[in-house]
């Protein structure tokens, strides 16, 4: 009764509330409703998205009630991967494209309405080149295809790279004639290679091979350059080597699924993992290894000053507060799927965070300084 005596008196300064403690009854009730199309009425309030909410119910010749109501909304999100010429079918469409889609489906949990969003992504075409230069009367086989005349050959291969199906361009060049100098300048795919008389290249090089006592005693110089599919570590930013190329990063424990958003030159994570990229130049598509990230949402012990953010969770603004001034930092703000949302350049001690055009969720700061140290702190906006 103490307790409740306190309780009350602190709600009737705060609300005009009229104190019963022998009459006001107190409920706690849990609900659920479908995202998109469904809310929930307490009183003069309508609730749409997950919290837990207090309402006064007041009335004339009974006692006022407190109703304290759990509302969890039902969404479903998922990320789909699916190979270049494939589709996926949601409700009554389907897609083909990599984009966000959002579909109503009826009846799907709890007998409401749901709204189910999709994170799809494709993966490009697997193509790729291969070069040989035989004498005549020579020839190649590629898979279950032997080939002896000088063209461009094409094979498919099943589930080659990312349980896609690849081709694989062979172009052949035959040599006919006696001491000619030949000179080719080649670009491949890494993890392939080419082929001339004898020797196979399989790394960025110059090359000179002499066919001697053959049919064609010929030299041939190769120019040769291999996609570059090495990356760099930087905290928890990981950079591809490749400055020229096309990128899609993926997530290595995750069965090698495609990161939504992630195409950029560099990657940086919001979650320990492992993660590589794909690096599409000249008609490859080549797959670093992965790399494992063990220190997000660590502070960098040269990253000396401290943050406060409050409130967190916030509605509209929240106040970032540094211990110490800050000389040309950066704030990238991202989403739960990596997907960088904005980038704020930021000079002083004190920044006010607007919720302006983003979304109730949850979201990771990476403020990284002058020096480039890295620290990363998660909000939430409620």
């Amino acid at each position: 009764k103490e307790l409740r005596y306190y309780f009350f008196t602190c709600l009737k300064q705060i609300s005009n509330f009229k104190y019963n403690p022998y009459c006001t009854t107190v409920t706690v009730t849990q609900s659920k409703v479908c995202a998109g199309n469904s809310s929930l009425t307490v009183g003069t309030h309508t609730y749409n998205t997950s919290g837990t909410y207090t309402d006064v119910l007041r009335a004339v010749s009974t006692c006022d009630s407190i109703v304290t109501t759990i509302l969890n909304v039902l969404t479903s999100t998922k990320t789909r991967t699916i190979c270049a010429g494939q589709s996926i079918t949601i409700g009554s469409h389907t897609y083909t494209t990599s984009a966000t889609y959002h579909d109503t489906l009826t009846s799907v949990i709890y007998g409401l309405d749901s709204t189910v969003t999709t994170h799809l992504v494709v993966l490009p075409a697997n193509i790729f080149n291969q070069f040989h230069t035989v004498c005549a009367g020579q020839s190649i086989t590629v898979g279950s295809n032997t080939y002896s005349s000088a063209g461009t050959y094409s094979d498919l291969f099943t589930s080659l790279v990312n349980g896609c199906d690849s081709t694989l361009i062979t172009h052949l060049t035959v040599l006919s004639s006696s001491g000619d100098s030949t000179s080719q300048t080649l670009s491949i795919c890494a993890g392939l290679s080419v082929s001339v008389g004898a020797d196979t290249y399989k790394t960025s090089g110059t090359y000179t091979y002499h066919f001697i006592g053959s049919s064609c005693d010929s030299a041939v110089t190769t120019i040769l350059t291999v996609n570059d599919t090495s990356v760099s570590v930087s905290g928890s930013t990981i950079t591809s080597n490749d400055p020229s190329a096309t990128y899609q990063w993926i997530n290595c424990n995750n069965g090698d699924t495609a990161i939504v958003g992630q195409t950029n030159q560099s990657f940086t994570a919001t979650a320990n993992g492992n993660y590589a990229v794909i690096v599409m130049q000249n008609g490859c598509s080549d797959t670093s290894v992965c790399h494992n990230l063990t220190h997000v949402g660590i502070i960098e012990s040269s990253f000396a000053t401290t943050i406060n953010i409050y409130p967190n969770p916030f509605n509209f603004q929240t106040n970032i507060n540094f211990s110490e001034v800050q000389k040309n930092s950066t704030i990238r703000i991202v989403d739960v799927l990596g997907k960088e949302v904005k980038t704020i350049s930021f000079s002083g001690k004190q920044l006010i965070l607007e919720k302006g055009e983003m979304q109730k969720g949850i979201y990771f700061l990476q403020i990284i300084d002058v020096n480039k140290k890295v620290l990363n702190k998660k909000v939430i906006i409620q």
